[in-house]
Order: structure tokens, then C-alpha cells, then sequence
């Protein structure tokens, strides 16, 4: 039993094809009447099911057709509407020949026995119906007219509703992006990452304009590794993969990085081919600053609370042994005075006030680590502290040590203590030059000033926003190794062979630094060396010291 189907829709096309297949009917379909007049002069289908409302042809100018055909009329002609339902669309339906008149939506089950029942109970009256038609058709082709009329004039009516709704919708969808101002905007790209719209607040994000920035989604992405994962994602998108939100990295127009926070949404089409993506991007590059900060806060006030602990009990012992070796030092001198220069006493007693010497050296190290000695801080040019300490280096490091500088010239200074600043910088070139003396290597030392503000904090989470004098010591030794990076500043730390040194060098030169408001970082990796970057607020004037 051949059946052919004539519906514009698919998915009602689809769903009868798929039912009548599972009953054994061979079935044959056509999306308008003109292509199903075709089909049934080629096939001779046995039942033809069709709508009314149709592209082209519609359902009752095909009813028409079939059964002013002499070779076509006997076919059974059952119409399958959700549009034409009132009675005068019935009762025009049977005037133009057709078996049966079914009201969308059915039952499978229902509608299967209404086939059966058509197929069983059709008689065959081409003649008579031809005649019918004949006498009728002034008659018919009026209600046609009428009925169509009507019907298209009700779509119009609905249409235009429809229209109407989606433009306010439309409107107010536009207004609710465009009124997105500060850390928010709006964004439209297609299968192939192009911009297609872009919300105007971009503008207070990144500093773009809406047309200039429409172009290919990866012309704005930094290098930072997240945005490899990123991309993965944003592909996945465009295939029509709903993604969970992500963070990017973006360059500001100005060249700043940003961070933002992306949520997007695939749009599909009825066959589930994306049409675009759309995504919305929050500006949330001070909340990485100051969750870098807050978490940068809790590890310096654990380390805070550990120096301290030290330091007040380094601080105690200094004082006590200051006390013991004073006696050492006076009975030193009174040892010496009863042996003459040249005598075995002499020299011995010499020996031991050396080393007492060197005890008391060590005893005003830890008491600056302690802070138990404030230093007088006055406004100094640190530039020539650094020129004198270059300048001391190459008369006493060996050649197979180059030294290079680079100090820009300035105007500005600091407010420190220039013997304290002395000790930081020969203190870390001096263990720069340690880890290169085995095979050489360039010992380099720069000067140069930076301007931190909200555009760049993203950098230095955390420093406060004003200019800065940075201080860069860096060396291409062997490097530090990573399990050692956080513990270079702890007191008595050392990674140098026993007997050549205390373990407070860089202890003291991050007391030193934070003392005077300033921050210190390093920067290492074996095998190429190490970087000590070194920031110190400029002094202004007007500051309350």
C-alpha cells in the first residue's frame, strides 16, 4: 500500500513518514502540492494525506487537481490540517472531492485507523464526481477564495502581532545590552570567531570602539598560557558545545593586559547548526589584583610573624653576647700589653682578637636583621650608591667575571639609609659574583624608574600605585633551585659550602628593604641564572616622615 504525504513541515513529515513506515505502508513525501502532483502522476499512490496551508500549490488547489483528473481522481484525498479547522474549511474540503477532513494533531493509533477506514470504505466515482465538479466549480472557486482569503488575512493579523512582539522584545533585549556599562560587555561572533556585534561599554573595558574592535576573536589574546585551554574551548563553542565560563587574558587598547571572566551560549538553528556565539565578558582584572594581594598579604604576614619571632630571639642572644665579648676584648688588650710585638704572645692574643672582631661584625649583622637598631634615613641619590658599588667591583672581581650597567639618569631620590643601601647592593652582587666565579659569567646591574598605577597594578599585586626607583642585579651562574626559592630570605638559610657564609646575607637585605617601604623579588632558573629586583619608592617632599 503506497502513501504519499504532502506537509511543508518537517517535523510533522518526518514523524508520519516514520509512523506509517512502522505499519508497512510504503511512503512517499513532498514539502508543497506541485512537487505531490508530480509524484502522484509518476506513482499512483494508493492514499494521499495532505496539509492545506502549503508554499507554491496548497492543499486545496491539490485536492482540486487530483480530482479534475480523470487518471487521478479515484485516488482516496484525506486532509491533515492545524490551520483550517472551522466548518466552512471542511465542508470546502468535501466539496472539492476529498475522502476525509482530520484535525491536527492525532493519536498514531487514531490516525492509523483512519487510513484503514478510508482505504476500506473508498468507492471510485470518477465520472460522477468529475460532473460534480464541473457543475460546482464556479461555486467551489469562490469558497476557495473566500476561505483563503480569510485565512491569509488571520496569518497577516498574526504575523503582525508576532512582528510587534519581537521588535519590543528586540528593543528591550538592545536596551538591556547597551545600558551595560563599567566592567561588563556584550559580544556576537560567528562560526569563524569574527565579531559580528559588540555591546558599546567595550569601550570602558578595553578602550575599543564597537567597530574597531569587530575582528577575529584571537587578534586580542596575550600569550599567557591560559589562553591555549581558552581556545579549546571557544572551538567547542563554535561547534555547539555549551562551555562552562573561562577566563581569558586580553590586551587593553592602551597595550595593558586585562583578565576577564567569559560566559558564552552557542545559537543553533532548527538542525542544530550554529548560527553564532553569544557571550557576555566581565572585567575582572582588579579582583585578580587584589586576590593576589590578599593571598600575597597572608603569606608575608606568616613570614612577618616568623622573622619576628626570630629576630626577637636573635635579637636577645646579639645583646648577650655583646656583653660576653666585651671582657674579651679588654683582656685581650691587657694579654697583649704584657707581650712584646714580636713575641708568640702577641701574635696569638692578635689571632684571638680577630676572631672577636669577626664575632662582633656577625652580632651587628643579626641586630640589623632584628631591628634592634634603627638606622637614620635621610633623602639620598641611590644612583651613585650603585655607580660606587660598580666601581668597587670591577677593581676587586675577576676578569673572567664582565660587568655591565645600566643606569638611566634621574632626578628623583629616596628616603634611606645610604650605608644600608651599600650593604644590599654589595651584598648581592657579591653573592652574584659567588655563583659565577667557577666558570665566569656577566654580572649585570641596572637602574631605571617605573610609574605603577591602576593600568599596570595587574603586574605588581602587591605594591601600591606611585612611582618607583627598581634596582635589577642579575647574574648567569648556575641558578637557584626551586625547592630553595622560598627559603633564600629565611635567616641562617644557605646553600654555600660550610665556613664560607652565615645564612643572614639576604635575610638582612629583605629586613633592609622592607624597612624602608620597598619590595624585593627574585627570579631563577638553574642553569641560567638569577634576577633580584629590587623596588623603592621615590621620595616626595611633601611626605610625612
Amino acid at each position: 500500500m503506497k502513501i504519499l504525504i504532502v506537509e511543508d513541515d518537517e517535523d510533522s513529515r518526518i514523524l508520519l513518514e516514520f509512523a506509517l513506515g512502522e505499519n508497512n505502508y510504503e511512503v512517499l513525501s513532498a514539502i508543497n502540492g506541485r512537487i505531490a502532483l508530480e509524484l502522484t502522476r509518476q506513482h499512483l499512490p494508493d492514499l494521499i494525506i495532505s496539509d492545506i496551508l502549503m508554499p507554491e500549490m496548497d492543499g486545496y488547489s491539490l485536492c482540486k487537481a487530483i480530482m479534475s483528473d480523470k487518471t487521478l481522481c479515484h485516488i482516496p484525498f484525506v486532509f491533515y490540517s492545524a490551520t483550517y479547522t472551522e466548518m466552512e474549511d471542511k465542508q470546502l474540503a468535501l466539496n472539492l472531492g476529498a475522502t476525509r477532513f482530520l484535525v491536527k494533531p492525532m493519536e498514531i493509533e487514531n490516525l492509523l485507523e483512519e487510513i484503514e477506514s478510508v482505504i476500506e470504505n473508498h468507492c471510485i466515482k470518477q465520472m460522477n464526481l468529475a460532473q460534480n465538479i464541473e457543475k460546482k466549480e464556479l461555486m467551489l472557486t469562490t469558497d476557495y477564495a473566500n476561505i483563503i482569503a480569510k485565512k491569509l488575512n488571520k496569518k497577516v493579523r498574526e504575523l503582525e502581532k508576532e512582528r510587534e512582539h519581537l521588535a519590543q522584545s528586540e528593543s528591550k533585549y538592545r536596551r538591556v545590552v547597551e545600558a551595560l556599562r563599567d566592567n561588563y560587555f556584550f559580544y556576537t561572533h560567528d562560526s569563524n570567531a569574527y565579531f559580528t556585534y559588540v555591546s558599546p561599554s567595550i569601550y570602558n573595558v578595553l578602550g575599543y570602539t564597537p567597530e574597531a574592535f569587530q575582528q577575529h576573536f584571537e587578534t586580542y589574546l596575550t600569550d599567557n598560557e591560559m589562553n591555549t585551554s581558552v581556545m579549546k574551548q571557544i572551538i567547542k563553542a563554535r561547534n555547539g558545545i555549551r562551555q562552562n565560563p573561562f577566563e581569558i587574558e586580553i590586551f587593553h587598547k592602551n597595550g595593558k593586559k586585562k583578565r576577564l571572566y567569559i560566559t558564552e551560549e552557542p545559537i543553533l538553528d532548527k538542525h542544530c547548526n550554529v548560527i553564532s556565539v553569544e557571550g557576555i565578558a566581565q572585567d575582572i582584572t582588579q579582583r585578580i589584583i587584589a586576590e593576589k594581594e590578599l593571598a600575597s598579604m597572608h603569606e608575608r604576614l606568616e613570614q612577618a610573624q616568623k622573622m619576628e619571632a626570630i629576630g626577637t630571639l636573635a635579637g636577645g642572644i646579639a645583646h648577650d653576647f655583646n656583653n660576653i665579648l666585651m671582657p674579651i676584648f679588654g683582656y685581650i688588650e691587657m694579654i697583649k700589653s704584657e707581650f712584646p710585638e714580636d713575641s708568640k704572645g702577641w701574635k696569638w692574643s692578635s689571632t684571638v682578637q680577630m676572631a672577636a672582631k669577626r664575632a662582633k661584625e656577625l652580632v651587628q649583622q643579626i641586630l640589623t636583621f632584628s631591628r634592634c637598631r634603627e638606622q637614620e634615613k635621610k633623602k639620598v641619590a641611590i644612583q651613585n650608591i650603585v655607580k660606587e658599588v660598580i666601581k668597587f667591583l670591577k677593581s676587586s672581581i675577576p676578569k673572567t667575571i664582565e660587568i655591565r650597567q645600566s643606569i638611566q639618569p634621574s632626578q628623583n631620590f629616596i628616603y634611606a639609609n645610604p650605608i644600608q643601601m651599600h650593604q644590599v647592593l654589595m651584598n648581592l652582587c657579591t653573592n652574584a659574583y659567588q655563583a659565577m666565579r667557577t666558570n665566569g659569567g656577566v654580572l649585570a646591574v641596572s637602574l631605571s624608574e617605573i610609574d605603577i598605577d591602576s593600568d599596570n597594578q595587574f603586574e605588581f599585586p602587591d605594591m601600591k600605585e606611585g612611582q618607583y626607583i627598581r634596582i635589577e642585579v642579575s647574574d648567569t651562574g648556575n641558578g637557584i633551585k626551586k625547592e630553595h626559592m622560598k627559603k633564600i630570605f629565611e635567616p641562617y638559610f644557605t646553600t654555600k659550602p660550610k665556613n664560607e657564609g652565615t645564612g643572614l646575607g639576604l635575610s638582612v637585605v629583605h629586613g633592609i628593604i622592607t624597612n624602608h617601604d620597598g619590595h624585593i623579588f627574585v627570579y631563577s632558573e638553574p642553569g641560567k641564572g638569577t634576577t633580584f629586583l629590587i623596588y623603592l619608592p621615590v621620595f616626595e617632599s611633601s611626605n610625612t616622615r
